[in-house]
């Protein structure tokens, strides 16, 4: 049935219903199965450390770190703004402080490796959407790191470029927060589309 079943050009492959891949081994030692990140995913593998891996699976794990670091750096990011939780949290503020700033240097790190991976994933799915939304993932990294540096050295040299800073963290990481939120919304609209299909 080619409603149920189409075969991948270039791969070998098969793509099932709800979403399954079959993908023939390199070593043509038989097929693996697997569930694919979404309906146009690659149905090719490649290996890393002599594993093979599929790609689809790499595009998860970047998604879901990602998704912790800003969730993480939001969090700890809301004790130091929001009033209530300063007083809250007033005897580890300067524990949290470090430890915003030393999470927020590891996710930009981890921005930067995975520079390859996302460009390869854009050229792949060449939707505005996921382009556009990676694209704003990118600015919004680069502005809290600038901003967030300057916060951290806390140069009170000059007044005016602190203040800017602080608006710029502050501004960046309200919008992030709306952002996410219609992201998730989005996100369940669709699976209780899919669920109901």
């Amino acid at each position: 049935n080619m409603s149920a079943k189409k075969r991948k050009k270039g791969t070998g492959g098969e793509v099932l219903s709800g979403g399954i891949v079959t993908v023939p081994l390199p070593n043509g030692n038989g097929k693996i199965r697997a569930r694919s990140i979404e309906a146009e995913s690659t149905a090719s593998i490649f290996s890393i450390g002599g594993k093979w891996v599929e790609k689809a699976r790499i595009y998860v794990w970047i998604h879901w770190i990602h998704a912790g670091f800003v969730f993480l750096l939001l969090l700890t990011g809301a004790v130091l703004y929001v009033p209530l939780l300063r007083t809250w949290f007033i005897e580890y503020r300067g524990f949290i402080r470090q430890g915003h700033a030393v999470l927020g240097t590891v996710y930009f790190l981890f921005v930067l490796l995975v520079i390859p991976f996302i460009i390869r994933y854009l050229q792949r799915h060449r939707k505005w959407t996921k382009t556009f939304h990676i694209c704003l993932q990118w600015v919004l990294g680069l502005g809290w790191m600038a901003s967030g540096v300057y916060l951290w050295i806390n140069d009170t040299s000059y007044l005016g470029v602190r203040q800017a800073s602080i608006f710029v963290h502050d501004v960046l990481s309200l919008f992030a927060v709306v952002w996410i939120s219609g992201h998730i919304f989005l996100w369940v609209l669709q699976r209780k589309g899919k669920k109901q299909a």
